[in-house]
C-alpha cells in the first residue's frame, strides 16, 4: 500500500482567469479536486516546521496560496520533496503518506483541501508510529 500511494502524488493545475483586475483561481470538487471536499483549512504565520504526521483515511490537496515552503512526503522507504510556490497549482496527496512542511517563507500561507472531517484519532502523529503502521520497522 505505501509505495503505491507515493506514486499517486501528483500536481493539479487549477483553472485561472486572468484579466486587468487580477487573477481568480478556482478548484472544484469532482473536477480539479479528485474527491468530495469535507474540510478546508489554512496555516499562516508559520514559526517552525509543520506536519510530521500521516492520515489513515484522508486524501488532501495542498496549495501555497502565498509565499513558499518545501513539502516532504514519504511512504516509509522513499521520500520526495516538492517546492510549493505557485497558487495556481496544488499537490494531491493520498492517505497514509507521512508529510512534513519545512523552509517556510515569512509570508507563506498553506491551504489544505481535505476529503474528511478532522479526527485526530485517525492520524499518526510521529515517524515511529508511522513506520509501525506501514510495517517498515
Amino acid at each position: 500500500m505505501p509505495g503505491k500511494n507515493l506514486e499517486k502524488v501528483r500536481w493539479i493545475e487549477f483553472t485561472s482567469n486572468i484579466d486587468k483586475r487580477g487573477i481568480l483561481t478556482a478548484a472544484e470538487s469532482g473536477r480539479e479536486i479528485p474527491f468530495e471536499i469535507k474540510r478546508i483549512f489554512y496555516v499562516y504565520d508559520i514559526a517552525t516546521d509543520r506536519g510530521g504526521h500521516a492520515h489513515r483515511e484522508t486524501d488532501q490537496v495542498v496549495v501555497a496560496v502565498c509565499g513558499s515552503f518545501d513539502l516532504s512526503i514519504s511512504d516509509g522507504t522513499v521520500k520526495k520533496s516538492y517546492k510549493m510556490n505557485d497558487p495556481k497549482k496544488g499537490l494531491y496527496i493520498p492517505r497514509m503518506l507521512f508529510i512534513e512542511i519545512k523552509n517556510c517563507s515569512p509570508d507563506a500561507v498553506c491551504l489544505v483541501i481535505s476529503s474528511t472531517h478532522y479526527d485526530i484519532k485517525k492520524s499518526i502523529r510521529n515517524w515511529e508510529g508511522y513506520l509501525e503502521a506501514v510495517d517498515k520497522k
